[in-house]
């Protein structure tokens, strides 16, 4: 383990690994990608919990407002096709975004990587 770091001015940076974490928490570390940002899930979590499944979702791009948009229009509406064509648009992206990125952090934990504390 790298020895601790001490503070000489405020504007050093402070490292540390997803393991020293995991070391000071007694288990693996919790982490929640930006699509998978479940504000109920997060509050919910506590030590020993099991893995939460949450949907991926666009924090950026909220699909509720073209939902209800659809939803509101008549069939065939030309307002609600591009709705529910930008909804799933959206999710797709997420879901192909979260996708990639868990693939990432699976590689980077079985490469031993190092988390940069800000």
């Amino acid at each position: 383990m790298p020895k601790p770091w001490r503070p000489t001015s405020c504007d050093q940076p402070y490292y540390t690994t997803w393991a020293e974490l995991a070391a000071l928490l007694g288990q693996p570390a919790p982490y929640w990608f930006h699509a998978l940002r479940d504000r109920d899930a997060i509050a919910a979590w506590r030590l020993g919990a099991p893995p939460a499944m949450v949907p991926a979702h666009d924090i950026a791009t909220p699909v509720t407002a073209l939902t209800e948009l659809a939803a509101d229009e008549p069939d065939g509406s030309p307002a609600a096709e591009l709705s529910w064509y930008l909804a799933r648009e959206v999710r797709h992206r997420g879901h192909a975004s979260t996708t990639r990125y868990i693939a990432e952090l699976r590689k980077n934990a079985a490469d031993g990587f190092t988390s940069r504390a800000k």
